[in-house]
C-alpha cells in the first residue's frame, strides 16, 4: 500500500469523501486535496494556525545515512512515520511578499503616527 492508497483511505474512513468520489478525483488524473504541513508548503499554501490534522502514518524515504546503517538488513528504504494530514478547508495561500501580513502590514513591525 502506497501513501495515495493510504490517504484515500483515510479520506473515506474520516467522511470527507465518499468511495464514489475518491475513485472520480483519481480517474480524472488528479490527487485527492488532503496532505501534511509539508505537502501544502510545496504547493504553495499554509496550514492555518490553530487547525488540527488527522493523525496517520505514512511512508517516508529513509536518509542517506539511515540507507548506510540499515544495509545489512536489506531493508527497501522506506519507513513508516507519523503524519498529520490537512484538508483544503483548513489551509491558505502563502503570503510571499516578504514579512507582508495578509492584512497588508509588515510582521514584527512598529509603526508611528505623525
Amino acid at each position: 500500500m502506497n501513501n495515495a492508497d493510504i490517504i484515500a483511505k483515510i479520506a473515506i474512513c474520516n467522511g470527507i469523501y465518499t468511495e464514489a468520489e475518491v475513485a472520480d478525483i483519481i480517474a480524472s488524473g488528479q490527487e485527492l486535496p488532503l496532505h501534511t504541513f509539508q505537502g501544502w508548503r510545496d504547493r504553495g499554501m499554509i496550514v492555518r494556525k490553530g487547525e488540527h490534522g488527522i493523525e496517520c502514518r505514512l511512508w517516508k524515504k529513509k536518509s542517506k545515512k539511515q540507507v548506510e546503517k540499515d544495509k545489512a538488513e536489506e531493508e527497501n528504504g522506506f519507513y513508516l512515520t507519523k503524519s498529520y494530514l490537512f484538508c483544503k478547508e483548513q489551509v491558505e495561500e502563502e503570503y510571499s511578499d516578504g514579512n507582508i501580513n495578509k492584512n497588508g502590514f509588515a510582521d514584527n513591525a512598529i509603526t508611528a503616527i505623525i
